[in-house]
């Protein structure tokens, strides 16, 4: 067989489609030109070829074949695809890792994919979130009952349909905008001609013999095929498992889909609980394949549970809704944590996933742990008293750029859409919520300010005024020229101001230059009603403006002439440099300059604005409140990337930065995390593989694996867990995930006798931050016969919580020689 593309560019030549005479299939036969030059690759290379050109991928049912022919140079696919058809919302963060020109080209394959039973389908599922328009589908035979197992496209009520066929509407949904297309017979010499990138040297047909390595019995049950590989008792153990996954996004949906299949919580005693805070956006459906554009603003645990539920019937699930963290802990009590066989993170945040991490190594709970980054992916298997755990190795800080910089001193185009977010964030959201907060109850909050009597009570309050009072606005023109004057103030008053009192020819306190690398001296803009892009400022500033007082957009604030008119309208004052202003920096040797403009008695100030404050809320109408606008960088029509990016080029502009478009100023600004559904279904996969270890039990750390894949090198890398550091005393030893348990609701002369027959001398016990004992202090000596439990209660002032039947302390031990001994957590049971 040989691989070829059509050497048909655009406007070249003629593309004739006929109908195809098959009535089973829904494909077209085109013809094209003939191939021009071409070159041999080898099957191996063809994951390299780009995405323009045609791809063949083989599923379960296709054999090897030896050689690929490709043409040279490689062209657009034939097909009609409007290549800047590109939801940028929805591919969000496909578009971080691939860029415009390679989503585009992606869009532009026409795939073939023979054979749908597991690993077609997952090939299908993958491309057609990827964005792929055109996939037809191949397979001569029937769903089995063990199809269900390793293909989430099918159901019960698809057992003995045509495997093709019954993908075709699931896959529909997963992406509506996909052409699916279906072929039942067998893939001739002719048909796979018809899709142009075929022909063949001495073969009639394809060969597509099903690739089935259980040949030792019939499979007729949904679990035949695993039980064969892994045996019926580590079946039973998937089905009883207890199983908790944190996170129900792209990770999550995936290890719902995988676990599904494998059958984990289907038996009598298993159960599986998810839980997400989150709700579904818009950018969440191409990096999963459980939600559908109709979930958007549902509850992601709640959707992706009922979607798990459709792939296998007989899953045991509970979603909620709940934060996984110290203010649950109500919810994920004890009883909880202790019933668990396993947890698995799907969670997009360090903290969070620290916290998880404590969780299980007090309850002694395999963590498996996975995350991506675009192309790349890792995983972790933090299993009790085998390997570290999550938290014992950490990734530095990321270093974040001095405030200065961002104000005043940017360098490159992260700072300018840094300082960008901030101020859409102060004007749009903070600034309206402190209105409404004030004009809620105006006389609590008058007193919570003067009792604050600080510098940010002041700043609050001068907000507030200037917002009701110099900026109100009441008519879409104020609006205008509330933002003609924003970008006046931005743009050219505060460059004006920085260059006035650093000049360009300006020297630091060692007589260095002061605008060195990596300072840019600025210069202030000039507004046009010309520039377009000036125009698009103050169209999305004074649109969003009118957003936070209730005010109507009119049509026209769209049309070029008619803004401009209405900027034209707006007087703008001439600007004054003003004298001895401070200006926060930090020069070159490294000493930051004062901040302090004197002293001021604050409290005055704030009384003076609360007055007119007081004056100003009486000329307002009734019941008057603001629109506070919270960030929303997935929709595309609201006007907030269109401000972001027009505040940070323009800031760009003042310091000679080169500009980004508003895809870019999303990425950075919206703090979009590059991710596709390749790598997320490689690290759930290899996550899942640790799974069935786990679950079989009486593993040994080299039997455990961690991994690393770039799957843009390609770069796959495997190692063994790290174990735990071991501590000794004795004849003991403990490591990180030992917690020593005393029950009984011991004394605390007990206590200390508990650890003196270890060997250990207790001078000193803590519950949190209070002291509970200590031998230094003659009066806790009182404490000794009192139980532990009732001290903690009386230091520190506050009642168990009834979900909880221990307490926690930390014992300061010395050995014999008084050498200081650490020792691990001491849990006391008091129930």
């Amino acid at each position: 067989m040989h691989y070829m593309l059509p050497r048909k560019r655009a406007g070249e030549g003629e593309v004739v489609e006929e109908e195809s005479e098959n009535n089973n299939s829904n494909i077209k036969d085109v013809t094209v030109s003939p191939p021009i030059k071409k070159h041999r690759i080898s099957t191996t290379d063809a994951a390299d070829l780009t995405a323009d050109n045609k791809i063949v991928t083989t599923g379960d049912n296709s054999s090897n074949y030896s050689n690929t022919c490709v043409d040279e140079p490689s062209v657009m696919a034939s097909r009609d695809v409007n290549h800047n058809d590109i939801d940028e919302d929805l591919h969000s963060r496909q578009l971080a890792v691939y860029g415009r020109e390679t989503m585009r080209r992606l869009f532009a394959s026409n795939i073939l994919i023979s054979g749908m039973q597991g690993l077609g389908a997952e090939i299908a599922k993958n491309l057609i979130l990827a964005g792929v328009k055109s996939v037809t589908l191949h397979d001569e035979g029937v769903v089995e009952m063990w199809d269900l197992s390793s293909s989430f496209v099918f159901s019960e009520n698809d057992v003995g349909k045509n495997r093709a066929l019954a993908s075709l509407q699931k896959l529909q949904e997963l992406n509506n905008a996909v052409v699916i297309s279906t072929i039942t017979t067998t893939l001739t010499k002719q048909k796979l001609s018809d899709f142009q990138f075929f022909y063949f040297d001495s073969v009639e047909s394809l060969p597509v013999e099903p690739l089935d390595p259980i040949d030792f019995k019939p499979l007729n049950n949904r679990y035949d095929a695993q039980i064969s590989v892994f045996g019926s008792k580590l079946q039973k153990n998937l089905e009883d498992a207890k199983v908790f996954i944190v996170g129900s996004g792209a990770l999550g949906c995936e290890f719902l889909k995988n676990v599904a299949l494998m059958g984990v919580s289907c038996g009598s005693q298993g159960k599986l609980t998810i839980t997400d805070d989150d709700v579904i956006e818009k950018s969440n459906l191409s990096r999963q394949f459980l939600f559908r554009d109709w979930n958007i603003g549902q509850a992601k645990s709640t959707v992706a549970a009922s979607a798990a539920v459709s792939i296998n019937p007989q899953l045991k699930i509970e979603a909620l809704q709940n934060r996984v963290g110290p203010e649950t802990e109500f919810v994920f009590n004890d009883d909880f944590w202790e019933n668990l066989t396993v947890v698995i993170n799907a969670l997009d945040n360090v903290d969070a996933r620290l916290y998880v991490d404590q969780r299980c190594l007090y309850f002694q709970k395999p963590l498996l742990e996975s995350g991506t980054l675009g192309a790349k992916c890792n995983t972790q298997m933090v299993i009790p008293h085998l390997t570290e755990n999550y938290g014992a190795s950490r990734d530095p800080p990321e270093k974040q750029a001095p405030m200065c910089t961002v104000h005043s001193f940017p360098h490159n185009i992260d700072h300018c859409l840094t300082w960008a977010r901030s101020e859409f964030e102060g004007l749009l959201e903070k600034t309206p919520a402190e209105v409404n907060a004030y004009l809620s109850n105006p006389s609590e909050y008058a007193t919570a300010m003067r009792n604050a009597a600080d510098a940010q009570a002041k700043d609050n309050l001068e907000r507030i005024l200037q917002c009701l009072e110099q900026e109100k606005c009441e008519t879409f023109q104020d609006c205008v020229t509330w933002a003609r004057l924003r970008f006046e103030d931005y743009f050219v008053n505060r460059v004006k101001q920085l260059t006035f009192t650093f000049p360009e020819d300006a020297t630091t306190s060692t007589g260095a230059p002061f605008w060195s690398a990596p300072k840019r001296f600025p210069r202030p803009l000039q507004f046009s009603t010309t520039d377009p892009s000036h125009l698009q400022f103050i169209m999305a500033a004074s649109i969003l403006r009118a957003e936070t007082f209730g005010i109507p957009v009119p049509d026209w604030v769209k049309n070029t002439k008619m803004l401009a008119k209405a900027v034209e309208k707006v007087i703008v004052p001439d600007f004054q440099p003003k004298e001895g202003v401070k200006i926060e920096t930090i020069e070159t040797d490294e000493r930051a300059t004062s901040l302090s403009t004197g002293s001021v008695d604050d409290a005055a100030v704030i009384n003076e604005l609360l007055f007119k404050l007081e004056r100003c809320r009486n000329n307002l109408p009734s019941g008057f409140r603001m629109k506070p606008i919270q960030f929303e960088k997935d929709d595309d029509t609201n006007y907030h990337m269109d401000l972001i990016a027009g505040l940070a080029n323009m800031r760009a502009r003042n310091y000679s930065i080169p500009e980004v478009d508003k895809l870019k100023a999303k990425f950075i600004a919206g703090r979009i995390i590059p991710a596709i559904a390749t790598s997320t279904a490689m690290a759930t996969g290899l996550v899942c593989l640790e799974l069935y270890k786990v679950l079989d039990g009486a593993h040994k750390v080299e039997d455990y694996r961690n991994t690393f894949a770039n799957l843009a090198l390609p770069l796959f890398s495997m190692a063994e867990p790290v174990p735990p550091k071991v501590m000794k005393h004795r004849d003991m030893s403990w490591t990180v995930w030992d917690r020593w348990i005393l029950r009984g609701n011991p004394t605390v002369r007990e206590l200390i006798q508990w650890l003196k027959d270890k060997g250990l001398n207790a001078y000193s016990i803590s519950y949190g931050s209070c002291l509970l004992f200590n031998n230094v202090f003659p009066r806790h000596k009182e404490r000794l016969d009192k139980k532990v439990v009732d001290v903690a209660r009386e230091i520190a002032k506050e009642d168990l919580p009834p979900y909880r039947s221990h307490l926690d302390v930390v014992v300061a031990c010395e050995d014999d020689e008084d050498n200081d001994i650490n020792i691990p957590q001491i849990s006391i049971y008091y129930r």
